[in-house]
């Protein structure tokens, strides 16, 4: 996901909202959308006010039984904001007589529950419905529902309008899948998905997967779209979108013969910039498939598809959702679109265990960015990546821990986190940071993972222990280092130059910090670049060069997450 203004509903922490959108507007080129969203805002209807709904429910989190298939039929009734919806839910028990407590949001009235065809009674408290019956004893067991209400009232479900035009869609992350869908909404149980979507004929309605049928229902004259998927997903990535869309298709062809197909789904005034983006998908995709592997869900698609949320973007699994916005501004705002096809391999297919591990989604998605400028940077023979990097090193705006957030979307859970990967590379060296990459993603892949099971891949493939670089970077460091110099000095002693240069780390943190660091050393006609280890407060530089340096550069190339301070 990506959020242009950071919105919080249940913590505030005050960073100004200008500066957030300043910082986030050099950052992602969201500047350039700012007066063409004030345009369209004003022809929105019920779109603004999305609410990062997050349940801390340990409930949710026990494994004594878990989701193998989710089979769902909405009707969808936009002139009354409404939806009527059956769905069933194939669970295995993996404790006997484990008890079941699903998620609905309580604005939704369930007219019955049963259990392999027969009812069961079933209590609701707040957004959980605990299902109660006797005599039903098998490990696996089809539970079926059948609810209507109006979904929109928690603010993440979306009856909404542009120029007239109606579009239904839901906004899911963290935990709101439940606002329309009897589920169990938590990231760590992924599950099979077959989804039927009726709305009135004008409407196209897209999902995740493959679509299966599209049919005219002879008793409601509503379309029907019926999409499944093959591979495991998230509660929080089932998705779909309804609107009166005009769409272009097209194919990612690999060098192999293999080939994905490729859409976008808009409205008529986006259409002479669906050939553009579809175009650039198939310069993306070579390079995330350079350094993290295969598409996740080939056999499937990916596509795009505009809704009303102007505030950013967000991954469904499949189909991503941009405000229309980002689409009319294209391509100011390309890597948005880079960020979010990453998510399809983190977030999506590796999917965190716990919201705690959301780093793994956003910090790897921002990372992936800044290989898609690295990469445009060989072709354009420009250094692209380092402007942007310097500007990110910011420790008012990069200040907490990653893991733990109370704040989900904070800007250090993205860049933070996309320099924890950065510093790694480092660290590791190119060759063994990709092959690690890489393996992270091969053995998690259609699965959960956690902060713990991405270290241990890394501790392999560093073949030392990272225990700190963890802990101070993600675990418990609280902000970022900054480093302040003192006079660099020179002596000549036979054909060299012995140099001295003092480092204090000066940031407020009493942490003291470890971390490897570049420094570049010229003159008029020479330069050269040399890694030192840092672990302390105070530390005196000592190298020898073969020329006398008139200058020194501290990080040259972005490598490390610090500041340098007067």
């Amino acid at each position: 996901m990506v959020i242009f203004k950071i919105m919080k509903t249940q913590i505030l922490k005050i960073v100004t909202i200008y500066l957030i959108s300043l910082f986030a507007g050099i950052l992602f080129g969201w500047n350039s959308l700012a007066g063409k969203t004030a345009d369209i805002n004003s022809e929105i209807e019920n779109a603004a006010g999305y609410n990062l709904q997050y349940n801390r429910n340990a409930l949710q989190d026990t494994l004594e039984y878990n989701v193998l298939n989710y089979y769902v039929e909405l009707t969808l009734e936009p002139k009354v904001k409404r939806l009527k919806s059956r769905v069933e839910i194939l669970v295995a028990r993996y404790k006997p007589g484990a008890e079941v407590v699903l998620n609905l949001s309580e604005n939704i009235e369930i007219e019955f529950v049963s259990i392999n065809g027969n009812r069961v009674e079933f209590k609701r408290a707040g957004d959980n419905v605990r299902l109660f019956w006797k005599n039903i004893n098998p490990d696996t067991i089809k539970i079926a529902a059948e609810y209507s209400g109006e979904p929109g009232k928690n603010k993440n479900f979306f009856f909404g309008k542009i120029y007239g035009n109606q579009v239904i869609y839901t906004l899911n992350e963290p935990e709101n899948a439940r606002n329309w869908l009897l589920c169990r909404d938590t990231p760590s149980d992924k599950a099979g998905l077959q989804i039927k979507i009726a709305n009135e004929s004008e409407f196209t309605s897209v999902s995740v997967g493959t679509l299966d049928s599209t049919y005219i229902d002879k008793t409601t004259g509503k379309k029907v779209y019926s999409w499944s998927s093959r591979y495991p997903i998230a509660t929080y990535l089932i998705s779909f979108y309804s609107a009166p869309y005009i769409s272009l298709f097209d194919f990612y062809k690999r060098e192999d013969g293999d080939s994905l197909e490729l859409s976008i789904y808009g409205f008529k005034w986006h259409e002479e910039k669906f050939r553009i983006i579809l175009a650039d998908h198939k310069e993306f995709f070579p390079i995330m498939e350079k350094y993290f592997g295969k598409y996740p869900f080939s056999g499937e698609k990916y596509g795009v598809a505009a809704f009303l949320w102007q505030a950013g973007a967000m991954e469904y699994q499949t189909i991503s959702g941009f405000g229309t916005g980002f689409i009319d501004n294209y391509p100011q705002n390309v890597n948005i679109f880079v960020h979010e096809l990453a998510h399809q391999w983190f977030g999506n297919s590796v999917t965190p265990k716990t919201w705690k591990d959301i780093w793994l989604n956003e910090g790897f998605a921002t990372f992936a960015e800044w290989l898609y400028l690295e990469e445009s940077g060989r072709k354009t023979e420009k250094d692209i990546l380092s402007p942007r990097l310097a500007l990110e090193k910011n420790p008012h705006l990069l200040s907490g821990q990653i893991y733990g957030s109370e704040d989900l979307f904070t800007l250090a859970v993205y860049i933070k986190g996309a320099w924890v990967l950065r510093m790694l590379r480092h660290e590791l060296g190119d060759e063994k940071f990709f092959a690690m990459i890489k393996e992270y993603y091969k053995t998690h892949r259609y699965g959960i993972a956690s902060t713990s099971d991405f270290q241990e891949v890394a501790t392999k493939f560093a073949g030392k222990d990272l225990n700190q670089f963890f802990e101070q970077w993600i675990y418990e460091g609280l902000g970022i280092i900054e480093l302040k110099t003192g006079e660099m000095k020179s002596v000549k002693k036979g054909d060299v130059y012995e140099v001295l240069l003092p480092l204090s780390q000066v940031q407020e943190e009493e942490r003291e910090y470890n971390f490897k660091l570049d420094i570049g050393f010229s003159n008029d006609g020479n330069s050269q670049i040399h890694s030192f280890r840092i672990d302390k407060r105070n530390e005196i530089i000592k190298l020898a060069l073969p020329f006398k340096p008139e200058r020194f550069t501290i990080d040259p190339n972005h490598k490390t997450l610090l500041k340098v301070v007067e």
